[in-house]
């Protein structure tokens, strides 16, 4: 009898296996990620960036492991100016690619654009009451805006989402 409970967990752990074994992925699931791919990037493309937004939020949710979602996610988050989520994004790519040059990139600028809103929020707010607080913070936001500065129309027309 005892012989016979020692073989109990075994088989259940059997069971278990087989049973998740058998679960395949269901028909049409790559077909259906496929074509949410392809709406995003078309919403991309066309300038509807909220419907890009939603397409590439539902496929980093389904598909976590995959960098190209995670910077495309980052680079639609960027473009609606919703920086600290698109830096959240250009992590995930390094973490999943620490080598990424673009996403480093990408990351980059987010990091300088977020810099130059904090100090032109101080110059703002800094105002008449204090001055040379008001000065520095300006001189730095404008310094960061002229080193940002716009991108080359060849970069920007070369971007993809």
């Amino acid at each position: 009898m005892a012989r016979g409970l020692n073989r109990f967990p075994a088989l259940l752990c059997a069971l278990a296996l087989g049973g998740c074994a058998g679960h395949a992925p269901r028909p049409g699931h790559a077909e259906a990620l496929a074509k949410l791919e392809t709406r995003a990037a078309q919403d991309y493309a066309a300038g509807r960036l909220p419907q890009a937004l939603a397409a590439y939020r539902q496929l980093v949710e389904r598909v976590p492991k995959d960098p190209q979602l995670w910077f495309r996610l980052g680079n639609v988050q960027t473009r609606l100016q919703q920086l600290d989520g698109a830096a959240d994004a250009y992590l995930e790519v390094l973490a999943l690619s620490p080598r990424d040059a673009k996403a480093m990139h990408n990351l980059g600028v987010v990091r300088l654009r977020q810099a130059e809103s904090a100090f032109a929020q101080s110059a703002a707010s800094a105002g008449g009451t204090q001055p040379a607080l008001h000065g520095r913070s300006a001189r730095m936001a404008d310094g960061i805006a002229r080193l940002a500065g716009p991108e080359p129309a060849s970069a920007a027309a070369g971007a993809s989402p």
